[in-house]
């Protein structure tokens, strides 16, 4: 019943962005944030995604909720490790932006 797409990239899209998609029972939404440049894929992203997602579903109920919360904290763990020019994510280096998700992007009507 839920569908989450990742890494979505959107011919609308502005340049420097990256979209996910999340479509529900009746209802879909995009979201953007700026793209890290990241060399390569970092192992666990999608975990940490499909992990965050789900608790914030779980805890509120509301999909478009949870992918706004989800989005943020994800953004925040890739730039902290993009930044640190680290090779792994940084999860423990990064526990305030998990706990506390910002709300930093909103998710807009497919």
């Amino acid at each position: 019943r839920i569908v989450l797409i990742t890494s979505f990239k959107p011919d609308s899209r502005r340049e420097g962005t990256i979209s996910l998609f999340l479509s529900d029972e009746g209802r879909a939404f995009t979201l953007s944030t700026p793209e890290i440049p990241l060399s390569h894929p970092l192992v666990g992203a999608g975990d940490l995604t499909a992990a965050l997602f789900l608790a914030h579903y779980l805890r509120a109920g509301d999909t478009k909720d949870a992918l706004e919360r989800m989005a943020d904290t994800v953004f925040s763990v890739l730039k902290r490790t993009y930044e640190d020019g680290c090779g792994e994510l940084r999860l423990i280096q990064s526990q305030q932006d998990i706990a506390h998700p910002r709300r930093r992007f909103s998710a807009l009507p497919a």
